[in-house]
């Protein structure tokens, strides 16, 4: 907010500062059960250009239907509704959800705060003029933090994925040293595939010079 204007004849204006591209493009899901405060949240992504994409529901029936049917970018839902907590619908933690979910509350609970964020909500927030007219900054927010633990899970997997591909080929590489029976080294190998590589199953054969046909010869893992 900025106040201009001379002395004795303030007038307030709000100012707005542009946001990230993708918040006005994005589904925003509101779960809020008071018509008034749903209403403040509506205006408040209107006046940054973003209203278009923001729907309103009630309860949590009504979210989790909708959820089916559109998959939003966010998720802002009361802490209380007429037909449970916003506790019914985080995933902890917040990566492994399908979208990120922030918590509102009438009441500033330091320990409600800590519960919400433990399971899986992505932020925490107190109701209130000023926090509805900020909303669209704590979605912005929401999205950035949200993107970059998505990055970092897909970093952190990709990883755990080579890691796994190195070990299995060190293992098979250490059984050709050792182990001179055929059989014996594809059992091997199809064991190390399964225990090391973290395949479920592993199914090993050779292939028959003449008919270029794969004859199978070892398998390990799921039956």
């Amino acid at each position: 907010w900025v106040t201009t204007g001379s002395p004795g004849m303030n007038v307030r204006t709000e100012t707005t500062t542009e946001l990230l591209p993708e918040l006005a493009t994005a589904r925003l899901l509101v779960a809020e059960d008071d018509p008034g405060h749903a209403e403040a949240i509506r205006r408040a992504f209107e006046r940054h250009g973003c209203g278009a994409g923001v729907v309103v529901v009630r309860t949590l029936a009504e979210l989790r239907r909708s959820v089916d049917v559109t998959p939003p970018n966010l998720v802002l839902v009361d802490l209380n509704l007429p037909d449970g907590q916003a506790f019914e619908v985080l995933t902890s933690p917040s990566s492994d959800g399908p979208f990120p979910i922030v918590v509102m509350t009438s009441f500033g609970n330091e320990q409600i705060a800590v519960q919400a964020m433990k399971a899986g909500a992505i932020d925490y927030v107190v109701k209130s003029a000023e926090s509805f007219a900020a909303m669209p900054r704590t979605a912005e927010r929401a999205l950035v933090q949200w993107a970059a633990m998505r990055g970092r899970q897909i970093a952190e997997r990709r990883a755990r994925q080579l890691n796994r591909v190195y070990r299995l080929h060190s293992e098979i590489n250490k059984a050709i040293v050792r182990i001179r029976d055929v059989a014996t080294l594809l059992e091997e190998a199809a064991r190390v595939a399964v225990e090391e590589g973290g395949f479920r199953a592993a199914w090993l054969g050779l292939v028959e010079p003449e008919s270029q046909k794969v004859l199978f010869c070892r398998y390990a893992g799921l039956v």
